[in-house]
């Protein structure tokens, strides 16, 4: 007997139950190949102030945010990402077995809230003028040794990192810097100057430690109770490690931790002249005297972020057709602020990755580069 092949044969309906059964498959089975489209970064919870929202509907196209996030997870030194639009927090999310809660040490990002400081203490009366002597401050460091350059340096040359310090985001700095037993001692009276105060731009985390030693003597109370009173407890955000120096003085030029939402809520803070939830936090004058661009910086361009400048304790830059300001800490910890976009970005990142090495330096660029390929695309 011969076996039909026609529409209704055994063999037909055997075929098309496989090709069911194929078609079908490919249907349900979940698809090799991850989408933009399919990448979570919904934010994780309300907290009692984030206001939460999404892409859309704050005026941003979801597949450049979804890209953005999709090119984060390969990234194996990142931590978090966020992203907040028009005051709403409508981008989160955390890699590498980070948690929403978890601190991280933001390194030099802690630079810009001494900045924020600084303003503070000016308006409240306990800094009468930037043009003031760091030599005012420390009165027992000065003697017939002392380089006569440092009676020049002022508070303003040390937040536009002007003052004359050599550049120290160096191993050999911080080794010295140990060695010395004597923090504040050390980087205000036998630190070299490399030139005359006011010269040239270094980036100097000397100048943001004498900064905090400023502070701390001209408040006199410990810099964290100052900066808890006047800025932690006003944006409701908790400072939960803050290293010190051998002798007590809270390090200027990193060390802080805090958690990636509160990172946020300080670039909102700047994003909005120092405003927050009704009440003026920082005076809008040093917000913008703070993020204005004093000088060049031997960085230049570094990939998507292009003519990098700096003002007191932050950076600025062109990304895109966007002006941004933006602080900046070792490994990729950065809070980004876009005034045209009101825009807000955030990232946390392993700061300890190799000390200065190539491969760390290479991980924290892949950060910023990923960053300013977000806000470029932004139209």
């Amino acid at each position: 007997m011969k076996t039909r092949k026609g529409p209704h044969s055994p063999f037909s309906l055997c075929l098309a139950l496989i090709l069911l059964l194929i078609l079908t498959a490919c249907k349900t089975a979940p698809s090799r190949v991850e989408t933009t489209d399919s990448i979570s970064y919904e934010p994780l919870k309300e907290d009692g102030w984030w206001r939460i929202s999404t892409p859309a509907e704050q005026g941003l196209d979801p597949k450049i945010v979804a890209k953005a996030y999709r090119e984060a997870g390969n990234i194996k030194t990142i931590y978090s990402l966020l992203i907040v639009k028009n005051g709403y927090l409508v981008a989160e999310k955390y890699f590498n077995g980070k948690q929403i809660d978890e601190t991280n040490n933001v390194a030099s990002v802690t630079k810009s809230y001494i900045s924020a400081l600084v303003g503070i203490a000016l308006a409240e009366g306990y800094i009468t003028s930037l043009d003031q002597k760091m030599m005012d401050y420390f009165p027992e460091y000065a003697g017939p040794d002392l380089d006569q350059g440092k009676y020049e340096i002022t508070i303003r040359q040390l937040l536009m990192m002007r003052a004359g310090y050599p550049y120290d985001s160096t191993s050999a700095y911080y080794a010295q810097l140990s060695r010395s037993g004597n923090f504040m001692r050390f980087v205000v009276g036998q630190y070299p100057l490399s030139n005359p105060p006011g010269l040239e731009w270094n980036y100097s985390s000397a100048s943001a430690h004498i900064l905090s030693g400023i502070l701390t003597k001209a408040i006199g109370m410990p810099l964290v109770k100052f900066a808890t009173k006047y800025l932690f407890d006003p944006l409701d955000i908790e400072i939960r490690t803050w290293e010190r120096d051998p002798q007590g003085y809270y390090m200027g030029g990193g060390n802080m931790a805090y958690t990636s939402r509160d990172m946020a809520k300080y670039g909102y803070l700047y994003l909005s002249n120092g405003a927050f939830d009704g009440k003026q936090v920082i005076p809008a004058e040093w917000i913008d005297e703070s993020l204005q661009s004093y000088s060049s910086t031997n960085y230049k361009d570094l990939g998507t972020f292009k003519d990098i400048k700096y003002g007191y304790l932050w950076w600025s830059a062109d990304v895109g057709k966007y002006k941004v300001n933006f602080a900046w800490g070792h490994g990729g910890q950065y809070i980004v602020i876009v005034p045209e976009l009101n825009l807000v970005v955030v990232s946390t990142a392993n700061p300890f990755l190799g000390d200065f090495s190539d491969e760390a330096w290479k991980m924290e660029k892949s950060i910023m580069d990923l960053i300013g390929r977000l806000i470029s695309n932004i139209r």
